[in-house]
C-alpha cells in the first residue's frame, strides 16, 4: 500500500498546485485520470 499512499501525497500536493492556478478543467482531468488508474490498478480493467 506504499503505493498507493505515494500516489495519495503526490494527488494532494498536485492538488494544492493547481488550486492556486485555479485550473479546474485540469484538476477535473487529472483526477478523472487518477480514478481510472486506481480502477486498472484494483480491478485490473478500465472504465472509459
Amino acid at each position: 500500500m506504499d503505493l498507493l499512499l505515494t500516489l495519495f501525497i503526490s494527488c494532494f500536493c498536485f492538488y494544492n498546485y493547481i488550486l492556486k492556478n485555479s485550473n479546474l478543467i485540469l484538476l477535473y482531468t487529472i483526477f478523472y485520470i487518477l480514478y481510472q488508474l486506481v480502477l486498472m490498478i484494483f480491478n485490473k480493467k478500465v472504465y472509459l
